[in-house]
C-alpha cells in the first residue's frame, strides 16, 4: 500500500516487491474506491499516481509498522529521543502552516530551508579538469538562510504544543497508562560552516505517574512504549490530514502490536473506531489469535472486511501466497459439505451458531452465567440464557422472545450435530444431519429478536 501510493521522484519498480518464489513477469496491485473506479499497478507499468484520487490518497495517508514505532524509543539507545525526522519528514510533511509569505506545508518549508544553503557545483578549471566546489557563503545567501530558518522555526514551534496536547489526549482517553508526554523544539540553526542545517532536533520526553523519566525508552515497558508511539503517530496524522468528504484518507498498520499482550491491544481498536471512523483503515497481523479478536470486535459494525493471506503449496514453485476472504462460517460449512468433509462442515456450522448466540446475548442483554473471561462462556450457557428469556417473556404475557418452531430445530441440531465434541472426535455425521443443521443455523441468524 505504501509503495502503490508513492509519489517520490525515484520509486522502486513493481518487480522488487513480487513474491520471491514467483518469477513470472506478471502480477498486479489493484485498489477500488467507493465511486467504483478501479486503479491498477502491474508488472512493468508505472504507478497510477497521475490519477487525481491516487495522488490525493498518497498525500493523505499514514503507513506504520513495528519498525516505525521504534523511531520513538529503542533506536535511540541511551540518547535523548529525537523525533525531528519522524515528524518533519513523515507525519507532518503535508501539514499546512502559515508563515511570513503565506501558507506552506512543513515539507515545503523544510525544502525551502535546504535550497537556501550553498550547494556543491561542478566547474571546469583553466586546465580543463572539472572540479566540484561549494558555492560561496555570501552575506546575501546567509540572510536568505536566516530568513528561511526563521520562517520554519516560528511556524513549527507554534504547532508543537498542539501535537503534544493531542498526543496526551489520545494517551489519556484510550491507553490509560498514567503517562505524560513532552515535546521540545529548540529550533534549527546553520552549521558552523554555513553549508547545512544544524540542530535538527525535536525532543520527545515522557513521564510516568507525574515524574519525568530520564531515559523513558529504557525505563518504560513495551506496552507503554507502544502506547506512546501509537498516540504520537495518530495525533500527527489527525492534525496533518483534516477531514474532506471529497478526498480519501488512508491508514495502514502492519503488526504494530506484536510486542503487546492481548489485553493491551484492545485500546487500539477503540481508538481506530472513535478517531479514524471516516478513514480507510487497513490492519495487518501475523498473529491468528489477535486476528480473531480484532475480527470479533469489528465484525458486528458491518464496516470491516476480513481477509486471510495463506502460504499454499505449489507444484513447481514450492509455495505461493493466496489471499482469501474470511467468509461467513455458514458459507464455509456449505463449501465443506459440498466436498464431503462433514467434520469440517460441522465445525463451521457450530462456530456460526456460537457467534450468533454471543451476539444475541450481547445485543439484547440476555442474562448468562458470569465468567471473568467472556470467551469462556459456553455456547450451551448462552442458549440456556435465551431460553430463559423466552420463558420469562411468556410468563409475563409478552410475545415469545424466539419462535417455538425455531427452538425445536436448534435443539435438534445442537444436541446431535453441533455439540462441543463434534470438531475433535470421530462422529457418525451424515449429509442429511448437516443440511438440517446449516438450514437451522441460517434461520437462527436471520431471525429478528425483539
Amino acid at each position: 500500500m505504501r509503495e502503490l501510493f508513492n509519489l517520490s521522484a525515484s520509486p522502486r519498480p513493481f518487480h522488487q516487491f513480487k513474491h520471491r518464489a514467483t518469477p513470472q513477469t506478471d502480477g498486479y496491485v489493484a485498489v477500488t474506491f467507493s465511486d467504483g473506479n478501479r486503479h491498477v499497478w502491474s508488472y512493468g507499468a508505472e504507478r497510477p499516481t497521475a490519477v487525481d484520487v491516487i495522488a490525493q490518497t498518497a498525500r493523505r495517508k499514514g503507513c506504520l509498522d513495528y519498525r516505525g514505532l521504534l523511531q520513538t524509543n529503542f533506536l535511540h539507545g541511551r540518547n535523548r529521543v529525537n523525533v525531528f525526522d519522524l515528524v518533519v519528514g513523515e507525519l507532518w510533511r503535508d501539514l499546512s502552516m502559515p508563515y511570513s509569505g503565506g501558507t506552506r506545508t512543513v515539507g515545503e518549508l523544510w525544502s525551502m530551508v535546504g535550497r537556501a544553503f550553498p550547494k556543491k557545483v561542478e566547474k571546469r578549471a583553466v586546465d580543463g579538469i572539472i572540479r566540484t566546489r561549494w558555492q560561496p557563503a555570501t552575506h546575501r545567501r546567509k540572510r536568505n538562510v536566516a530568513g528561511r530558518l526563521a520562517d520554519f522555526n516560528t511556524s513549527l514551534r507554534a504547532q508543537i504544543p498542539v501535537l503534544q496536547a493531542e498526543t496526551q489526549r489520545l494517551l489519556d482517553t484510550y491507553f490509560r497508562f498514567d503517562l505524560s508526554v513532552h515535546l521540545e523544539f529548540p529550533g534549527v540553526g546553520p552549521a558552523q560552516n554555513s553549508r547545512a542545517p544544524h540542530s535538527t532536533e525535536l525532543w520527545l520526553d515522557a513521564g510516568f505517574r507525574g515524574a519525568r523519566l530520564q531515559e523513558f525508552q529504557n525505563e518504560l515497558n513495551e506496552a507503554r512504549l507502544t502506547a506512546l508511539a501509537l498516540a504520537l503517530y495518530a495525533a500527527g496524522l489527525r492534525l496533518s490530514i483534516p477531514p474532506d468528504p471529497t478526498k480519501p484518507r488512508l491508514l495502514v498498520l502492519d503488526d504494530v502490536l506484536i510486542g503487546l499482550d492481548l489485553s493491551n491491544r484492545m485500546p487500539l481498536l477503540e481508538m481506530l473506531s472513535a478517531e479514524f471512523g471516516d478513514w480507510q483503515v487497513v490492519l495487518l497481523t501475523h498473529d491468528p489469535v489477535w486476528f480473531e479478536m480484532a475480527k470479533e470486535y469489528t465484525e458486528n459494525t458491518g464496516e470491516w472486511t476480513h481477509l486471510r493471506l495463506f502460504d499454499v503449496p505449489h507444484p513447481s514453485l514450492g509455495s505461493v501466497p493466496r489471499l482469501e476472504s474470511d467468509k461467513l462460517d455458514l458459507e464455509r460449512a456449505r463449501q465443506h459439505l459440498g466436498t464431503g468433509d462433514l467434520k469440517a462442515s460441522a465445525t463451521y456450522a457450530r462456530s456460526a451458531l456460537e457467534k450468533r448466540l454471543r451476539k444475541v446475548c450481547a445485543d439484547k442483554a440476555v442474562r448468562v452465567r458470569f465468567r471473568n473471561n467472556p470467551k469462556e462462556v459456553k455456547a450451551n450457557e448462552l442458549w440456556q440464557g435465551i431460553l430463559g428469556r423466552n420463558k420469562a417473556f411468556i410468563a409475563e404475557g409478552k410475545p415469545p422472545f424466539i419462535e417455538a418452531n425455531l427452538v425445536n430445530r436448534i435443539e435438534a441440531v445442537r444436541s446431535v450435530v453441533l455439540n462441543e465434541l463434534t470438531h475433535s472426535r470421530i462422529t457418525t455425521l451424515t449429509t442429511g444431519d448437516l443440511n438440517a443443521a446449516i438450514h437451522a443455523v441460517d434461520e437462527f441468524e436471520k431471525f429478528q429478536f425483539t
